[in-house]
């Protein structure tokens, strides 16, 4: 009796020891040298900024502590910045990671605008803000479109279960329309959801136009930020993607980063299936020890 309680203990440390496999992932710059060695000193911000600089651009440099510059932006410029590292004299650095090693590099953040998002919304409404658990189902497909924020522009199309889910922040806008506030859901974080039309296009909701939010972005001369050049765009993806127009989600103006959400997204249901491939591996394992435990103490006695 001891012997199968041992083994079972056992079992079920190997089990739990898969299990975080399910956790939310962040994903970190590779390669660069200086994050390497201050990543206890920077914190995530997974934010996306415009380029603002004085001189109308801002470079981006090797290191918050070099002098070479490995790219130059234009004003209006936008790019992830996924961390930030806040140097000895208080100035805040921001990390961009284009997947090329020679135009990736850090700029200065005092030298760029957030771009107007979720949170952004959430700053500024936030004294309209409701909490109140609503449920959000799809259409007949299961379909719900995900927006960045009330009255953006931007959707992402998400298939959910049946039986929907449950949100808790809601926010009525202008038309009377309902929203409510997706913090986080298989690795998309911080949308938003139409709760009387979950998906319905933008026309649809907004046949005469939206209300701007953040009109001007503070201490800034950049209006609001829906159809910004990426810093990691070329002409070549631009001409795709006018190619392919609607193939994705039935929208052509999807942003890298709603792109790079997607990819999680999968890479979360990846690993959802690849944890239930190991548990079962564990359960048949378990089965096929204990069946030999119990033939030997068989054998035995």
């Amino acid at each position: 009796m001891k012997r199968k309680i041992s083994f079972w203990a056992i079992c079920v440390g190997l089990m739990l020891n898969v299990l975080p496999v399910q956790a939310d992932l962040i994903w970190e710059p590779e390669g660069d040298d200086f994050y390497t060695e201050h990543r206890e000193e920077c914190e995530y911000i997974n934010r996306t900024y415009i380029a603002n600089g004085p001189d109308g651009q801002v470079m981006v440099y090797e290191s918050p502590l070099s002098q070479e510059i490995v790219d130059v932006w234009e004003k209006g410029k936008a790019a992830y910045i996924s961390f930030a590292y806040e140097d000895a004299s208080g100035v805040l650095w921001g990390i961009y990671d284009s997947g090329d090693a020679s135009k990736s590099g850090w700029v200065c953040l005092e030298h760029m605008a957030r771009k107007y998002d979720s949170k952004t919304f959430c700053e500024e409404y936030q004294d309209q803000l409701t909490e109140e658990t609503v449920l959000v189902k799809g259409n007949e497909e299961n379909k719900v479109l995900f927006w960045k924020y009330p009255g953006a522009r931007e959707n992402s199309e998400v298939i959910i279960e049946p039986e929907g889910f449950e949100l808790h922040l809601t926010f009525v806008d202008e038309e009377g329309h309902k929203w409510a506030h997706v913090g986080y859901y298989r690795g998309m974080k911080q949308y938003w959801v139409c709760v009387d039309a979950p998906a319905a296009e933008f026309e649809t909701l907004y046949p005469n136009g939206a209300v701007q939010r953040g009109v001007l972005l503070a201490g800034t001369d950049i209006t609001v930020v829906e159809d910004t050049i990426y810093a990691d765009e070329t002409e070549q993806v631009t001409k795709d993607n006018e190619t392919n127009e609607g193939v994705v989600s039935g929208e052509s103006d999807k942003d890298p980063n709603a792109q790079k959400e997607q990819t999680t997204q999968e890479a979360d249901e990846e690993q959802v299936s690849l944890v239930a491939i190991i548990i079962a591996g564990v359960v048949a394992i378990t089965s096929a020890l204990l069946a030999l435990l119990k033939k030997s103490f068989g054998t035995k006695k």
